[in-house]
């Protein structure tokens, strides 16, 4: 907290810099792990607070103190991801990115690491595809994992390769892996299309 608070001094009011250490502590309160999600937050926001305002770096990390309340670990994986992932999503679009990462924890070990890994790989993924892309995508992701969160998380794992390749045909391959997705029976041809494309 210490080292954070010297860096972010000369960037924030005395006004601004209350809140932020106040956001903080709000977030270590969370529960007895919330301690890591605390240091990714002061951690991260000496990275984010030069290129973010202080208007938009409240909601940011209400989102992360969202996230906290149901799982630090989860938490500490956005603010983690946000340094290299936020200078590609607009102010706008961070409420929906963290929102994505929620919707596909479901409460279950297996689940909660699915959004993390979902975070993880952002930073990847983002820059290579628009935002009403990835929304599809992490829907896409979100229905295998009612089948398997393995290969789910496998896929999830592979995108940050392949989207990078796909150009004007990412759409395309979302309905496609999508609809394979929806017919359950088809998982081994889901994670053939991933293989088979070009990286």
């Amino acid at each position: 907290y210490h080292a954070a608070s010297e860096k972010v001094s000369s960037l924030l009011s005395a006004e601004d810099l209350f809140t932020w250490a106040d956001q903080g502590t709000a977030i270590a309160r969370q529960s007895v792990r919330s301690w890591e999600a605390a240091t990714e937050y002061y951690d991260t926001s000496v990275v984010v607070l030069p290129f973010l305002s202080f208007a938009n770096f409240i909601p940011w990390s209400q989102n992360g103190l969202d996230l906290c309340q149901s799982s630090p670990t989860i938490a500490a994986t956005y603010f983690r991801a946000s340094a290299e992932t936020l200078p590609h999503l607009r102010p706008r679009q961070v409420a929906g990115w963290s929102e994505l990462g929620r919707s596909l924890a479901k409460g279950t070990w297996k689940s909660t690491a699915l959004s993390c890994k979902f975070f993880e790989v952002s930073s990847q993924m983002v820059p290579a595809m628009t935002f009403p892309e990835l929304e599809r995508f992490i829907r896409f992701i979100d229905i295998l994992s009612q089948s398997s969160y393995d290969l789910a998380t496998e896929c999830l794992e592979m995108s940050q390769d392949v989207f990078p390749h796909l150009g004007d045909s990412r759409d395309s391959f979302i309905s496609l892996v999508t609809t394979l997705a929806d017919a359950s029976g088809n998982l081994r041809e889901v994670k053939d299309c991933f293989k088979v494309c070009p990286r």
